[in-house]
């Protein structure tokens, strides 16, 4: 993802998918990390942050549409060159399964 070196700017497409903790109203856990910069959250009605806002280390926690309305409102603040940006996802172990299933991604965010 191409972004530029002022401001914050908008992650758009990130989002989390999981029927059965939408189904049965349970939470989800999102992780976001990066190595330099900053993360921030607009929308933070029905999550909690675990971390402070702005920080590059944000976990989030919250049903899966409250979960994906912060991620909507997703930017990264550039400091000091291009980043990767670490997605991880788990959903504590909801389900018919009764065991914790994690996904996670990278993006790559250049700073230009």
């Amino acid at each position: 993802m191409e972004l530029t070196a002022r401001g914050a700017q908008p992650v758009p497409g990130i989002s989390v998918e999981d029927p059965e903790a939408l189904a049965e109203r349970t939470d989800v856990g999102v992780l976001l990390a990066v190595e330099r910069g900053g993360i921030e959250i607009g929308a933070t009605e029905g999550v909690s942050l675990l971390a402070p806002n702005g920080s590059t280390f944000l976990p989030i926690v919250g049903g899966v549409d409250e979960v994906n309305g912060a991620l909507a409102s997703l930017r990264y603040r550039p400091s000091g060159g291009s980043d990767t940006l670490v997605v991880a996802v788990t959903d504590y172990g909801h389900g018919d399964l009764d065991v914790e299933l994690t996904d996670g991604v990278f993006v790559e965010l250049r700073v230009g």
